[in-house]
């Protein structure tokens, strides 16, 4: 491939806490990044004003010619407007800084600030898109892949299960999907983003595991990400433990009360709810296994729920902070799909022939820089076409 002079674009990545910008090389990934808090600013000019001296920085700290640039990009949660130039809903996102506009704001700074460095392509895509976008142009790491279906006659639906396979290739068809704070799917097929899914707002059960009302964030009842995201797990162990009955009988309530008896407020409680969960998991708590096995299900129903989106992914690539427990949240889940496969079972599969499964895969090798990657690639994606 012949080496293209614009090789740099500007990333950004927006969340409800924190704004991380990057420069992505696109032979190498990022090179350089930076990260600060998006709560102090009161308009999108300060934040757009401060990236571009963070970007600037990180260019000469790094000894790139600004004549390299390609472009920039920005992946969020949210709307993008129709022309992929800003987001006009985010909902993480302060509410004072909508439209989030930060990309034609920085171009201009380049375009007019600083001797006409002309940034040649802009995209904004939702960061379960961009997800995606990175993983399929930059490929994976040893120790993300954790399912390969076993391409063989006798037992063409069976799975190898290992938390370090290594991918065979890339792939031009990708489902990124991100189980955190909330969760959502993107998905690329051959090369191209396509739909936006908002699939965590699925209607999958109206009971949580304690057989309670599981109301979503969004005032719905029984979405799955009620359910199976980090806040739906969070809310419903703390309702079970504010309503006292399982106190002593397990070991997350001893762990949520020291966490109390310091002080911790709510919120501060539901973020480390997912580990308490998982690590007493591990030390064989009954209630924990029992909340992880059911979680595993809805995890395979979930992968059901792609397979039957219609967009063919080659391979689903599971991502945000509640995969992070690996061994914990995602091995049963992805044991439970093989072994369901290997009994020649349709639960999850429907009409799915068996030989064209996914690849099914836990997204560590990149540890959270793949909405940074996609933002980076999207740029690459829209100045030179696929073949990049």
């Amino acid at each position: 491939m012949v080496k293209k002079r614009r090789d740099i674009a500007l990333a950004i990545d927006t969340g409800g806490t924190n704004v991380r910008a990057a420069l992505v090389e696109l032979d190498k990934g990022i090179v350089a990044q930076a990260k600060f808090k998006i709560g102090g600013y009161e308009t999108r000019e300060a934040l757009a004003g401060d990236l571009v001296k963070t970007f600037g920085s990180m260019l000469e700290k790094n000894g790139i010619d600004m004549r390299r640039l390609a472009g920039i990009g920005h992946g969020s949660a949210g709307v993008p407007d129709e022309k992929g130039m800003y987001f006009t809903n985010a909902f993480n996102i302060p509410p004072h800084l909508l439209p989030l506009d930060l990309v034609p704001m920085i171009a201009d700074a380049y375009s007019y600030g600083f001797g006409n460095y002309n940034l040649k392509a802009m995209s904004v895509l939702n960061d379960c898109s961009a997800g995606a976008m990175g993983e399929s142009m930059f490929g994976w790491k040893p120790g993300e892949v954790v399912a390969l279906p076993v391409r063989s006659r006798k037992k063409p639906g069976a799975f190898i299960v290992s938390p370090n396979l290594e991918i065979p290739k890339k792939f031009r068809n990708v489902c990124y999907y991100t189980i955190s704070t909330g969760e959502n799917a993107g998905f690329i097929h051959d090369g191209n983003v396509v739909g936006r899914p908002e699939m965590g707002h699925a209607v999958y059960g109206k009971r949580d595991f304690f057989g309670r009302k599981a109301v979503c964030s969004c005032r719905g009842t029984g979405h799955l990400e009620a359910l199976h995201s980090g806040t739906g797990l969070a809310n419903m162990i703390l309702r079970e433990y504010m309503n006292g009955k399982n106190a002593g009988k397990s070991l997350i309530w001893p762990e949520i009360s020291k966490l109390e008896d310091r002080g911790a407020e709510y919120n501060d409680i539901a973020k480390r709810i997912p580990p308490i969960l998982y690590d007493a998991a591990r030390k064989g708590d009954r209630l924990a296994l029992d909340i992880a096995d059911w979680h595993a299900e809805l995890t395979c129903r979930l992968i059901g729920h792609i397979l039957a989106s219609g967009y063919q992914p080659e391979i689903i690539a599971f991502g945000g902070s509640v995969t992070k427990s690996m061994d914990q949240s995602m091995m049963p889940a992805l044991r439970k799909f093989s072994d369901s496969v290997a009994e020649d079972s349709r639960d999850y599969t429907g009409n799915q022939p068996f030989d064209q499964l996914p690849v099914l895969a836990v997204c560590k090798g990149y540890g959270d820089d793949h909405i940074l990657l996609g933002a980076g690639a999207s740029v690459f994606k829209k100045l030179y076409g696929t073949d990049v």
